[in-house]
């Protein structure tokens, strides 16, 4: 009678498998469902897409050249721009908006950042 009882119980393991692999997921899965979306509103979607599943599992920026000294970076969270800036020598002058502002040997950066889902940030850094 217990093996009967296992047995229905096994029947059940995939349910909760799928709940914990949606929610583990999610940022990902958003993505996709707003692709369209969000292909509209930001210029080259498609290699921020590529790059969203090694930002999510690494927390790590994702830096793409776009001429010149500068880039595009797909980040977790907006506020890793300022370290990432920061640790290549440049001081923080001040933030205004989405603008974070910072000098260099008289020079000056600026990088925006925008939000380009609830799970994400890109960066837009005019010379580092």
């Amino acid at each position: 009678m217990q093996s009967q009882h296992q047995n229905s119980l096994l029947r059940f393991w995939p349910v909760p498998l799928g709940f914990a692999l949606v929610y583990a997921f999610w940022p990902l899965l958003w993505l996709g469902l707003n692709a369209s979306a969000l292909q509209k509103q930001e210029p080259k979607a498609g290699e921020l897409f590529a790059a969203a599943p090694a930002v999510y599992f690494t927390g790590k920026p994702k830096h793409f050249q776009t001429g010149g000294t500068g880039g595009r970076y797909l980040l977790k969270d907006a506020k890793q721009i300022q370290s990432l800036i920061l640790n290549q020598g440049w001081q923080f002058v001040e933030q205004l908006g989405a603008g974070y502002f910072f000098e260099k040997d008289k020079r000056r950066t600026v990088a925006t950042c925008r939000m380009f889902s609830c799970h994400f940030s890109v960066c837009n850094v005019s010379e580092i």
